[in-house]
């Protein structure tokens, strides 16, 4: 037996379908943009370790080469121990 729908709830019917594609959609570019920044985050911290490795070997020649101390950056002077 097949019975016919009122046109008040085919178009309800249709309201919900175009919503729910509109949403899922919509969930698609946020995940989109979500892995973008995932990217973004994780060059950021390859770039923040590449820094602390160069910081590092700076550090360890300047102690190389004047001895262990604390450097003033605004006098451009390094005091030793």
């Amino acid at each position: 037996m097949v019975k016919v729908l009122e046109k008040e709830e085919i178009e309800k019917l249709k309201s919900y379908q175009t919503g729910f594609e509109k949403i899922v959609f919509n969930l698609g570019n946020i995940e989109s943009k979500i892995q973008l920044l995932i990217i973004e985050k994780n060059k950021i911290i390859f770039d923040l370790g590449n820094l602390q490795n160069q910081q590092k070997e700076l550090a360890l020649s300047l102690q190389n080469k004047y001895g262990e101390g604390s450097i003033d950056l605004e006098k451009g002077e390094i005091t030793i121990y």
